[in-house]
């Protein structure tokens, strides 16, 4: 969709932050400026040849005038313009002209978590799963330098809650991969700049260590402190005591009675100053913040993206609702007030069955428990045992009565 608000401006062919827009970047028209830094402005634009909204990305003049800058800039873009997934904010295109750099990436709608304080555990744990996942997906992708060389594996360098958003859709979004490295490629020490933001970056960074994986996995740990707590635990530092508190433990800087005891588990296994103990894998942490949501909150069989936009009050399916899940309940407390107990639980989209009809089969009743019931076999035995003497009886009445007259009248003969 097209704004046609009074102060959308179309810069093709105009000067904009010390440079012209020609004829490479006649397709975008710019529309409003939706975020500045340090580095650079971002504005929503309009691509004509595709009829979509996408956010344009204008790297400061100071910046772009540095060689060095623009070729690590633009390396560092190709090889995150390579990665397509859900979480993952895409990157269509990087280039210099007029000493001016450009990035074009797709627009996000939506809001940035580094607006957003003190987010439950459950609200937390979500994005935490999500974050994971696309970090899973770019540590283990395979990118291709050229025709011939092929890396495994990107690091983002610069997780934090303002590169993090939740679109329309509910679905959790990382921004700016432009300061993300390979993990072959080898840090230049000699600059003996910091990338990344320092109350979000890693110990070793500032060793001007190699990083990699679970450097990633530090400034999340990190930000999620933040969402759960509203501080990071360097709040209003100078960079200096910033860099001193990096060589502790970040589990004893923060406080742990702010947030429930198995998240901080998890939060300081991320956290850990040495890295050879932290999770090896976002992967593994993934699992961990499963867990939790599975042990501690009821998800009601929604999908996290629905959860999550149910929260923010985003576009969700129709059959979920606005909720505001608890922080924390024990499950079986959850389950005592929303499950029946004497009909099982059935998912709204499947049907209700119906009750199966019983066959209706004679049934077997049996003898009334009498007296007369009790010695009944017995009754009929003798009256068949009688019955059986009386016939043998009149039978051998018979028998007799023959022979008795056969006798006396061999008697009359003889006499």
């Amino acid at each position: 969709m097209i704004d046609n608000d009074d102060n959308s401006i179309d810069v093709t062919g105009e000067s904009i932050l010390g440079f012209d827009i020609n004829t490479s970047k006649k397709r975008y028209k710019k529309r409003v400026k939706i975020g500045e830094g340090g580095q650079a402005t971002v504005y929503k634009v309009f691509d004509t040849h595709v009829n979509m909204n996408k956010a344009m990305k204008f790297i400061h003049s100071q910046f772009s005038a540095n060689k060095e800058f623009v070729k690590k800039y633009k390396s560092e873009v190709q090889i995150t313009s390579q990665l397509n997934y859900q979480n993952i904010v895409k990157i269509y295109e990087a280039d210099i002209e007029d000493d001016q750099l450009f990035i074009v990436m797709d627009y996000i709608d939506g809001t940035k978590l580094s607006e957003k304080k003190k987010l439950p555990h459950s609200i937390v744990a979500l994005i935490g799963s999500r974050v994971t996942d696309a970090l899973n997906y770019a540590h283990n992708a395979k990118i291709s330098l050229d025709e011939h060389t092929h890396i495994r594996g990107v690091i983002h360098g610069d997780i934090k809650p303002d590169n993090l958003m939740i679109n329309q859709d509910g679905e959790v979004m990382i921004l700016d991969f432009g300061l993300a490295k390979a993990k072959t490629f080898i840090n230049d020490k000699s600059s003996g700049k910091i990338f990344g933001t320092f109350a979000y970056a890693p110990p070793e960074q500032f060793d001007n260590e190699k990083t990699d994986e679970r450097s990633d996995i530090y400034s999340l740990g990190v930000t999620l402190y933040r969402l759960l707590t509203g501080e990071s635990g360097f709040d209003h530092e100078t960079e200096i005591s910033i860099i001193k508190k990096k060589m502790k433990n970040y589990s004893d800087i923060i406080d742990k009675e702010k947030i429930d005891p198995e998240f901080f588990k998890i939060i300081a296994k991320a956290t850990a100053q040495n890295r050879e103990f932290r999770y090896d894998s976002a992967l593994d942490m993934k699992k961990d913040l499963d867990k939790f949501i599975e042990t501690r909150f009821e998800t009601r069989n929604a999908s996290p993206k629905n959860l999550l936009g149910a929260y923010f009050n985003f576009h969700v399916e129709p059959q979920v609702k606005k909720i505001e899940l608890p922080d924390p309940i024990p499950v079986n407390e959850i389950k005592k007030e929303s499950e029946p107990e004497d009909e099982p639980v059935i998912p709204p989209d499947k049907p209700k069955p119906a009750p199966k009809k019983e066959k209706s089969e004679p049934q077997y009743v049996p003898p009334s428990s009498g007296k007369f019931s009790r010695y009944f076999k017995y009754i009929i035995i003798l009256l068949i045992l009688g019955a059986l003497v009386f016939a043998g009886l009149k039978y051998g009445k018979n028998i007799f009565n023959r022979t008795f007259k056969i006798s006396h009248h061999q008697l009359s003969l003889i006499s």
